[in-house]
């Protein structure tokens, strides 16, 4: 089997109905694939759209749990996965009409440990949509179609949406690779620990996935402490892979820039005059300000940049304050 489709599923009696028929109405001669559907014990009518497929699509696989959030959901079905590659396909999103007739040939020809590519974004209100493509600026466009490192791709390329990537399944188990269980952020995450191993990352330039960009009832839909808290748990996650893997200078330097990142991030743009913010920024702006710092210094040089150099002076300005 070539393909294995992971749809967690909570809350989403609005849209799994699409979700599902535009995966299974897709042309798959000769692509083989299954769709495991992981209900995440929602507590509407989602499965009850999902039990009438069930009827006239035999490789639709069904996984009851209780609700343990959207990174167990999706181990839950890796676990399972059949395929020689896995995809995570959120409940709420679709993919193009001619997306398996895209991927087929870089699926079968040469075996990739991830593709990744660029997506349609569509407003839910609107029904507008964007393009947005897998790299941050038209000056990497040349990268596409060709085979890459994933320390050579880190600043390069989107890393909040793990929908928008293909994973050799084979490269998740040999590198013990899977989603966070109780973070917000789980994309970035697993993300980062995706380029800190993958040898072989292939970008094509097709949109092959669409994004819905939904004005109430997502995870994301609003920011609160926990958006703020949990990117504190993913720096300590990450000092721990710094502690105790043998990671190469490229790789800490991928983790030191991610780092770097999130503590800027935090300080510049979460929520402000928010009580609980300002409680969490008194508990944690000291360490947040020396660790961004100490990433800085270890990353600035392999991935530099003169905006940089910018943001490092505004954490040491902001140390100085104290």
């Amino acid at each position: 089997m070539i393909l294995s489709i992971i749809i967690p599923v909570y809350n989403v009696e609005r849209y799994i109905d699409k979700t599902l028929k535009s995966i299974l109405s897709q042309n798959a001669f000769p692509f083989t694939y299954e769709v495991i559907v992981v209900n995440d014990g929602t507590p509407d009518h989602s499965m009850e759209i999902v039990e009438r497929y069930r009827y006239s699509f035999d490789k639709l696989t069904i996984i009851n749990q209780e609700n343990q959030g959207l990174s167990c959901a999706r181990n839950s079905g890796l676990k399972i996965a059949k395929g020689d590659y896995v995809w995570f396909i959120d409940s709420d999103d679709s993919i193009p009409q001619d997306a398996f007739e895209s991927l087929f040939p870089y699926l079968t020809r040469h075996r990739h440990e991830v593709l990744a590519f660029d997506i349609t974004k569509i407003e839910e209100e609107t029904g507008k949509k964007l393009t947005e493509k897998i790299f941050l600026k038209p000056k990497y466009y040349h990268l596409y179609n060709t085979s890459h490192n994933g320390t050579e791709l880190n600043k390069k390329i989107h890393t909040g949406i793990v929908q928008r990537f293909i994973f050799c399944k084979s490269f998740l188990s040999r590198c013990h690779l899977a989603f966070t269980p109780g973070i917000i952020h789980e994309d970035i995450d697993f993300i980062v620990r995706i380029l800190l191993h993958a040898n072989s990352i292939l970008p094509i330039a097709k949109p092959c996935y669409n994004y819905l960009l939904r004005s109430t009832g997502s995870i994301m839909s609003s920011l609160n402490i926990k958006s703020c808290t949990d990117r504190i748990k993913i720096i300590k996650l990450w000092n721990k892979i710094e502690s105790e893997e043998h990671l190469s200078k490229m790789q800490t330097a991928v983790i030191e820039d991610n780092i770097f990142n999130i503590c800027y991030g935090l300080l510049i743009s979460s929520p402000r005059n928010v009580s609980s913010y300002e409680q969490f920024l008194r508990q944690n702006r000291n360490y947040i300000i020396r660790r961004g710092l100490t990433a800085a210094l270890y990353s600035i040089f392999s991935y530099f940049s003169l905006g940089k150099v910018a943001k490092t002076s505004y954490l040491l300005i902001n140390l100085l304050k104290k």
